[in-house]
């Protein structure tokens, strides 16, 4: 059976809907084929590709943070790993640290207190470095978080699959 327009213009994705639907079309020269063109054409009619561009944006958006997130964090004159199990210990040990300073007796701090860099460097840390490099490492996945959440905002707001695709989702 043939189909003479309709399905190209509804992006690259609506092949992917329609084999979802149990469709199926080939191009043979100019001809495009399908095994039931009146599903097909009723698919076609019913799909609307912008949301299928968003979420593949938005899936990148989310790719980046989590690159970025895997690369080391930058404090001091050390770089830091800044995955979730890492920022999980940062916020513990930076929960001691403030303790230890209100009350040392309580809390004392170890004296050859060291934080692992991502190099494997050992970093001495007072309780006071140890705060702070937990308030900036606190700081850096916000950032992170609050960036990417701007641009996938961005994203959604965008209201065309053309302007879609040609958003960046690195750039931010």
């Amino acid at each position: 059976m043939q189909i003479v327009a309709g399905y190209a213009e509804k992006g690259y994705r609506i092949q992917d809907v329609l084999a979802a639907a149990g469709l199926w079309i080939c191009r043979i020269d100019d001809a495009i084929y399908a095994n039931d063109a009146a599903g097909v054409l009723r698919v076609v009619a019913d799909y609307d590709p912008l949301p299928d561009a968003k979420a593949a944006r938005l899936a990148a958006v989310e790719l980046e943070l989590a690159r970025r997130l895997a690369e080391p964090f930058a404090h001091g004159e050390s770089g830091f790993q800044i995955d979730a199990a890492s920022q999980a210990r940062i916020t513990a040990q930076g929960a001691l640290a403030a303790a230890s300073l209100a009350n040392p007796d309580l809390v004392p701090w170890p004296a050859d207190f060291q934080w692992i860099a991502a190099d494997n460097r050992r970093v001495a840390m007072s309780a006071a470095a140890m705060l702070s490099f937990a308030a900036a490492a606190a700081a850096h996945v916000r950032g992170l978080a609050v960036a990417a959440r701007t641009k996938k905002d961005a994203i959604l707001a965008l209201d065309t699959v053309a302007v879609v695709e040609a958003a960046d989702p690195v750039a931010w």
